[in-house]
């Protein structure tokens, strides 16, 4: 299981977040923001996620995640 905290800057509508450790098959993920804005996972690797807002902001977004290991 891998989690942290990630910042999409102002003006930008995404952001690709690498894990510290690549899993060996393609994680789980959750993902969640306190604001009232739509949040995506546009891709799921073993290596790093890429969340997309749908519109820009005004002022920095914080992006909450929790990967876990898939079981095959």
């Amino acid at each position: 299981m891998q989690k942290g905290k990630a910042t999409i800057i102002a003006g930008q509508d995404n952001i690709q977040i690498n894990f510290s450790d690549p899993f060996i098959n393609t994680p789980i993920v959750n993902i969640s923001c306190k604001e009232n804005v739509n949040v995506y996972l546009l891709d799921v690797t073993k290596s790093y996620i890429t969340v997309y807002i749908s519109s820009t902001l005004s002022s920095n977004l914080e992006i909450n995640y929790v990967a876990l290991e898939k079981e095959v």
